[in-house]
């Protein structure tokens, strides 16, 4: 029998995984327009943020380059800030369901402890100024009167 898992799957890992480490203190799942604007959530630690993508497995990770206007040109602008993360499943040697993870702007990146990547987040306004830097390269999301939402509402 195949294993299923979906992108849902490894954020409730993520999560369980983090509160059980207790190294998590704030989450925030994040969907529709802001989610395109950003990532799939904002998880925190000691005042400090990240946000991370979740990704069914590492082969989705691709798919992220199509949402900006320019990725290479993002990258090489964003890619010194290390609190925004990409979270993959995959199948152990046992056949169980592991979480991988790389930064995302840097996919050779990875942070050996998955409870770490709290360690890297930076303060709110840091947070909202990256928000908007993201926001500028990303291309804008058409639904429900589309463009970008402000990094205030997020």
């Amino acid at each position: 029998m195949q294993a299923t898992w979906w992108e849902k799957t490894v954020e409730y890992g993520f999560i369980l995984r983090l509160n059980a480490a207790g190294r998590l203190d704030f989450a925030a799942p994040i969907a529709g327009r802001h989610e395109r604007s950003s990532g799939d959530g904002i998880f925190g630690k000691d005042k400090k943020l990240v946000l991370v993508e979740f990704k069914r497995d590492k082969s989705e990770i691709a798919a992220e380059k199509t949402i900006f206007t320019d990725y290479d040109v993002a990258a090489n602008q964003l890619n010194h800030y290390n609190h925004h993360w990409i979270v993959y499943g995959g199948l152990t040697n046992e056949q169980k369901l592991g979480l991988g993870n790389q930064k995302y702007f840097d996919p050779n990146a990875r942070s050996a402890d998955l409870a770490d990547i709290l360690s890297m987040g930076i303060t709110h306004p840091e947070f909202m100024n990256y928000l908007e830097q993201l926001q500028y390269y990303r291309s804008a999301d058409g639904r429900g009167g589309g463009g970008h939402v402000s990094p205030e509402s997020m």
